[in-house]
């Protein structure tokens, strides 16, 4: 069974996230992804690159309520275009939003409006807990979703978990640690270096420039403290804290 505006389907469906930036045949690519078959559209960011971001989340919001769709959820991202086209070419969201079967539908965009990111962020997470491939389809800037991952590297761990079809290991009740059959987590700042060293995953997510950079400045950090702390590599020295550690992390509070 299935029925034009708000594409009602017996069959399996993929989740598809839409991120976009408002132009005419943006627009019209939403009303699509909400009739195709086999296709659930979780959700919309408008990036604010090559649009305008009110009436292009007007006319967002007003087209999902056109199409029966106005639970999808419509938000804007924070991301801003670095090399925008010029205002008369971004003007498409004003007309769109200016059509008359649009206009009896009033918008739901809140002020100021559903965070982008935030949204995205949580599909992927839901995505993640559920073992489930989404589909994100970006017919604009990338920005958001480097935002995202680069905030949230769980994500993109997660991600990376669903990509390779890995299965995570069955649950611990209690302290794990010290188990055979599971892989401990580093528990010292040095050893947790040396992991995101060869974790060639955050590397690529995060950027080789910043990660040498962040190993550089802990590891300065760690010299530091050896010389200054006599008992710093002692088992006990995470259930102290050193009068030089006052000194050096809170001196400009």
């Amino acid at each position: 069974m299935r029925i034009l505006k708000g594409a009602v389907t017996s069959e399996k469906r993929t989740p598809v996230v839409f991120l976009h930036d408002a132009a005419i045949d943006e627009f019209i690519a939403s009303m699509l992804l909400t009739v195709m078959p086999g296709i659930d559209l979780l959700g919309i960011v408008v990036i604010n690159a090559d649009c305008i971001a009110d009436p292009a989340m007007q006319a967002s919001s007003r087209l999902m309520q056109f199409m029966n769709r106005a639970h999808i959820p419509v938000a804007l991202s924070r991301a801003r275009g670095w090399n925008a086209f010029p205002w008369p070419y971004r003007g498409d969201c004003v007309s769109f939003n200016e059509l008359p079967s649009l206009k009896p539908y009033t918008p739901h965009v809140s002020t100021p409006p559903p965070d982008g990111e935030a949204l995205l962020a949580k599909l992927l997470d839901e995505a993640i807990q559920k073992h489930s491939p989404i589909t994100l389809l970006m017919t604009g800037p990338m920005t958001p979703l480097v935002d995202v991952l680069g905030k949230n590297p769980l994500l993109a761990a997660g991600i990376d978990g669903i990509r390779s079809q890995l299965k995570p290991p069955p649950p611990i009740d209690g302290i794990a640690y010290g188990l055979a059959e599971v892989t401990n987590l580093p528990t010292t700042l040095a050893d947790a270096l040396d992991a995101l060293e060869v974790d060639t995953l955050l590397r690529e997510m995060l950027g080789e420039e910043f990660i040498k950079l962040f190993i550089a400045v802990k590891r300065h950090e760690i010299g530091k403290a050896n010389v200054a702390i006599k008992d710093f590599e002692s088992p006990t020295f995470g259930d102290i804290v050193d009068p030089w550690e006052r000194n050096e992390l809170f001196e400009f509070l």
